[in-house]
């Protein structure tokens, strides 16, 4: 898939379907009118914020979640705090306008690259450069050894474009397995950003101090940005309904340039490549993401394969039980969450509530009153 993704980097201008958040109580962040799209088509947002040029952009915070430990009030709200992780896709196609976004109102200093080495240089026709004025690019490949060989390739793409073996389950289990690859071979990548999170401050407008706010990707910013992105938000006590929702919303924030992918895709690779031409429902199903797949992932592998999300950053990333407990209690704040408290609000698609409502819903505040758009999960 990463082949098709380099070789569709230039042919779109990469825009993303999303726009900004509202700045009726959803963010601390106000926008102004040049962050905003003027498509109609644009997926709503948040958690989605429009930097010029760089498909599948979102914020992680604002998802509700447990305490951060015992020492905190069990009466208040909390949420991931926002503003502080940002994923998206690839960053080739950035504009100005987007590495202003990205640099001076989002304050990211330091980006994370999750492609390997290869992906990277192969972005030879590719006249930008892989790293953002202004901020640090930091390459910490899931895949340093990968194998690049035609039949190495070949089984990376029947992972991901793989029938599901039971269509009743409503997941496909080469994609559980091509998740768990990136499991096992990202610890010393995510370390490296878990550090940041764990190490790193920056003064804010009031000169208060925060946690220094990061980007990591990777190609379509989907498979190992996804996997990554679930493992943070369990370790904050992120619900793994609401995790696989954030999962599953990728499709929408790829937009227009996800065409562009299943359209290469179906082309295939150079000659000896290795990468094959795909019908369009294997392409479709290589760019899907199912919250399903996300559920199963967690739950046989990082659960009952591994033992949860603490052990493997203990055993594969390198962390400390107090690094760890560090890290959740700078991701975890006091607070609303804008999408509700992840039970009222979040409804699943195949829920009566959520048939009526389709993908966007009306929710109520708590205790306010008041009654604004919010998402319900659409799976």
């Amino acid at each position: 898939m990463a082949a098709a993704l380099q070789k569709s980097a230039d042919s779109t201008d990469g825009t993303a379907a999303s726009t900004s958040p509202e700045s009726s109580g959803t963010s601390a962040f106000h926008f102004t009118s040049s962050h905003r799209s003027s498509s109609t088509n644009e997926t709503p947002s948040p958690p989605f914020i429009h930097v010029e040029g760089v498909p599948n952009f979102r914020d992680l915070g604002g998802y509700p979640c447990r305490p951060p430990s015992s020492h905190f009030p069990p009466n208040k709200s909390y949420v991931t705090r926002p503003l502080t992780l940002f994923r998206s896709a690839q960053l080739t196609g950035i504009t100005p306008n987007g590495t202003q976004t990205l640099s001076q109102d989002l304050k990211v200093r330091r980006l994370y690259d999750l492609r390997s080495e290869r992906e990277v240089n192969n972005q030879t026709h590719n006249t930008r450069p892989a790293s953002v004025e202004g901020i640090e690019r930091i390459f910490v490949p899931v895949f340093r050894e990968q194998d690049y060989s035609p039949q190495g390739l070949a089984r990376k793409y029947k992972n991901y474009t793989d029938p599901d073996e039971d269509e009743s389950h409503g997941y496909s289990a080469g994609f559980v397995r091509a998740y768990r690859d990136i499991f096992v071979n990202a610890g010393p990548a995510y370390k490296r950003i878990l550090e940041h999170i764990r190490d790193h401050d920056i003064q804010d407008d009031s000169g208060s101090s925060r946690p220094e706010p990061l980007l990591f990707h990777c190609a379509a910013g989907k498979d190992r940005t996804g996997v990554f992105a679930a493992l943070v938000l369990r370790l904050c006590g992120v619900p793994d309904e609401i995790i696989a929702w954030e999962y599953g919303i990728t499709k929408r924030g790829l937009g227009s340039w996800g065409k562009t992918i299943i359209a290469h895709m179906m082309k295939g690779g150079e000659e000896g490549s290795g990468v094959p031409a795909m019908t369009r429902e294997e392409a479709e199903r290589a760019v899907g993401s199912r919250a399903k797949n996300m559920i199963v992932f967690l739950k046989d592998v990082v659960d009952k394969e591994w033992g949860g999300v603490e052990k493997y950053m203990q055993d594969l990333c390198d962390l400390t039980a107090e690094d760890i407990e560090t890290v959740r209690r700078r991701l975890v704040v006091e607070g609303d969450s804008p999408y509700g408290d992840g039970t009222g609000y979040w409804k699943p698609a195949d829920t009566t509530e959520g048939n009526e409502k389709g993908p966007l819903g009306l929710a109520k505040d708590d205790g306010s009153g008041r009654e604004r758009e919010q998402r319900v999960m659409t799976g």
